[in-house]
């Protein structure tokens, strides 16, 4: 049986490198998320098949801030700041500090208009690996504008979240382990979150039936979306990879 499943896995990579309708770089990752599985199936025995499904069924169900906000991200259009309507609403743009809009970050005290900071304990498991654990989260933003082709609008910070932005900062010592996000003024950001009146101007606040309000980096969204149906593709093919050579070592056992 278990040369029945190699020979079957040789002639699915033989088809893969021939497919000419996926690019090289799909093949390879395809390929990869292949071997991985395969290595996992062979040191895992029959858990294999459950971490698989489990682990699908997780990402797919499991809603979170950061998939909330792709989620509306990928179907709402970039509204314009002059001709923005309230409700929900996406727009792109530079940030731009208020008058005395800046703070300064935990780490390095650099200026900026917004940080998001924590603190995690370092503990390593019985193999020597490093684990993690959060133990202290702060996030300080002040108002700011965002600023399109059209005008700028004003973004209310309170229950701000920032998502995909880079690791500004990072250190580690006495078993803690310490990094900053940051927010500087100029960055070409995204945002989504509900545009409601405020004193007759436009102010974008955090929304409550969908609850998102997200700011991220325009180059993360782009690559994030470049990424998302290939991630999509993998997670259901190892699902079907992982529940097939399951259900097979389970009856050959």
């Amino acid at each position: 049986a278990i040369f029945g499943v190699l020979r079957n896995l040789y002639k699915n990579i033989r088809a893969i490198l021939t497919d000419k309708k996926k690019s090289l770089y799909k093949r390879v990752i395809i390929l990869l998320v292949e071997a991985i599985a395969v290595y996992l199936f062979f040191t895992t025995g029959p858990a294999f098949f459950f971490f698989a499904f489990a682990g699908v069924f997780i990402y797919i169900f499991i809603s979170g801030r950061q998939k909330q906000f792709n989620k509306l991200q990928a179907i709402l259009p970039t509204s314009k700041n002059r001709s923005m309507a309230m409700g929900l609403v996406e727009v792109q743009g530079k940030v731009k500090a208020k008058e005395d809009g800046l703070i300064q970050t935990p780490i390095n005290s650099k200026k900026c208009i917004g940080y998001k900071y924590t603190i995690e304990s370092i503990k390593r498991d019985d193999d020597g690996d490093k684990r993690y654990t959060t133990i202290h989260e702060e996030m300080h933003c002040k108002r700011f504008l965002i600023e399109d082709e059209t005008g700028s609008v004003e973004v209310d910070a309170e229950q701000l979240d920032f998502i995909m932005f880079p690791v500004d900062e990072q250190s580690s010592g006495s078993n803690r382990r310490y990094t900053q996000y940051v927010l500087y003024e100029g960055a070409e950001l995204l945002l989504v979150g509900k545009a409601s009146l405020e004193n007759d101007p436009y102010v974008i606040t955090y929304e409550e039936v969908k609850e998102v309000f997200g700011l991220a980096p325009v180059e993360s969204v782009n690559r994030s979306n470049r990424l998302k149906p290939l991630r999509t593709s993998m997670l259901l093919y190892l699902m079907a990879f992982g529940f097939l050579m399951g259900m097979i070592l389970l009856l050959t056992l």
